[in-house]
């Protein structure tokens, strides 16, 4: 995995979490799925979602491999001495200690060769009937430069997800594509022009073109795209419950 790459990525994160429409609304459309119970945020990233859920109640840990994306998560939750935070890879979920009601796993396994072994350790810490709620990114045609710039192994069709998931103690509760809008742009930069993909809408300062173009696509994917799957995107989220046998 490209780590220094994955690092500068979440680093933009980092400083424009609250105002960047996809992750506001990744955390909106993951929070939706949540049962009763405690909280295990494996690969929390910046740990903005594990402060969010904190903060409306809930006993969350968070979980992150990465050193630096580590220092950022406790930098976003260090005053909050409710929050759990440990620098642990998501093979080592047993070290934990304790089981958990919901497992959440946001832009995770597609950076991890073992993809198969991750959702093995999360089967070990989940609670009878357990929810695991599993976001990748989907359409395996569109695997491409930026895929390999962030430290992605792959992307992933329908199939091959419920496969995984289901291979390894859960059955699948639900499925759906997520981020139709993003499927247009990024095919078209990605595989007809070869170029990057711009992104100053969602990681400049929000002001004059950028400001209302965040605005709107917030209010797209607030109002639509995290109620209504149209049968593609850029993302997969799968919800999986525990099969006690």
């Amino acid at each position: 995995m490209n780590e220094e790459n994955l690092v500068k990525h979440y680093e933009n994160l980092f400083r424009f979490q609250e105002t960047d429409y996809r992750s506001k609304n990744v955390r909106k459309v993951v929070k939706k799925f949540l049962q009763g119970g405690g909280v295990l945020d494996v690969g929390c990233g910046t740990g903005h979602l594990v402060r969010e859920l904190t903060n409306e109640g809930r006993n969350v840990v968070g979980v992150e491999p990465t050193k630096d994306l580590f220092e950022y998560s406790k930098k976003v939750c260090e005053k909050d001495k409710r929050i759990k935070l440990y620098n642990l890879s998501g093979m080592d979920l047993k070290k934990l200690k304790r089981k958990f009601d919901n497992v959440i796993c946001v832009d995770v396994i597609e950076h991890v060769e073992d993809d198969t072994g991750i959702i093995k350790s999360i089967y070990d810490v989940a609670n009878k009937n357990s929810l695991i709620i599993v976001l990748v990114p989907a359409i395996k045609f569109l695997y491409g430069e930026r895929d390999k710039l962030i430290g992605h192994y792959r992307r992933y069709s329908k199939k091959e997800l419920i496969k995984i998931i289901e291979g390894n103690g859960f059955e699948v509760v639900r499925i759906r594509y997520w981020n139709a809008l993003g499927f247009f742009p990024y095919f078209i930069f990605e595989k007809i022009l070869h170029m990057k993909i711009p992104e100053k809408h969602r990681y400049k300062e929000k002001k004059g073109l950028n400001l209302l173009l965040n605005k709107l696509l917030d209010f797209w994917f607030r109002i639509v795209e995290n109620n209504v799957s149209f049968g593609f995107g850029l993302s997969l989220i799968v919800i999986g419950r525990k099969i006690n046998n």
